[in-house]
């Protein structure tokens, strides 16, 4: 991933422009302290959660979210309008968040145990991130339901586990990219390449990404032809 500037310009094509957000204990004070720049109905979901530790997940993905976007759109972070897609099973809106006041810049959330990450692009973008020690059998009954080359991949690997959860970050990823979420048939498209990127059937590209040493990343973008998508982390510097 290579470093970008303070994150006010619009990411322009080809480039997805990545914000980890670690759920520290700052990080979640700052939270509780901004809540207020959140909806009525993200203050209620909030106060929904039984366990704290929930509760200051959600607080520092949405609040994030807010604060990543707001520079970008010109806004105050109380300002941002947040959306939702149909679902495309149900047709409710509560599929992935949209951004009215910018229908060229498109956004994706994703939270796991201690971190959550913010994606931004000009284009259709997903991103996924699971904690490194996500229990194997929580995912080892998906394996007859991959693609046939995803099964392959996963067989074969000398760390069967790291490479079934490398599958399924890079799967979510793209089904958020695509819109359709877990509605997708799970071995519809194939993420089994050897490398750090790669593209889909659909032309996708899935990038897997830098998500710190306790989480698996992946984003997913759909770059115009001829355009080879890069991962930029504003304000961040190689190495850091």
């Amino acid at each position: 991933m290579t470093p970008a500037g303070d994150g006010t310009v619009p990411p322009p094509p080809g480039e997805v422009r990545l914000r980890r957000l670690p759920v520290t204990a700052d990080a979640v004070a700052a939270a509780r302290e901004a809540s207020g720049v959140l909806s009525a109905q993200e203050r209620e979901r909030a106060a929904a959660f039984r366990r704290a530790a929930d509760r200051d997940l959600y607080l520092v993905a949405h609040v994030g979210l807010r604060s990543v976007v707001a520079p970008v759109l010109g806004v105050a972070p109380r300002e941002v309008v947040l959306g939702a897609a149909p679902c495309p099973s149900c047709g409710e809106p509560h599929g992935r968040p949209v951004l009215p006041q910018a229908p060229g810049l498109h956004v994706s959330l994703s939270h796991a145990a201690g971190l959550a990450v913010v994606a931004l692009a000009a284009h259709e973008v997903g991103v996924d991130v699971e904690p490194r020690d996500r229990p194997a059998a929580e995912l080892e009954g998906l394996l007859p339901e991959l693609h046939p080359d995803e099964r392959r991949l996963v067989v074969a690997a000398t760390d069967r586990s790291a490479a079934l959860l490398r599958v399924w970050v890079r799967k979510e990823a793209a089904t958020k990219a695509r819109g359709v979420g877990l509605a997708e048939p799970l071995h519809e498209h194939s993420t089994a390449w050897a490398g750090t990127r790669g593209v889909a059937a659909d032309g996708l590209h899935v990038l897997d990404v830098d998500a710190g040493p306790e989480h698996l990343g992946a984003v997913a973008v759909r770059a115009p032809r001829g355009v080879e998508p890069t991962v930029v982390v504003p304000g961040r510097r190689p190495g850091t």
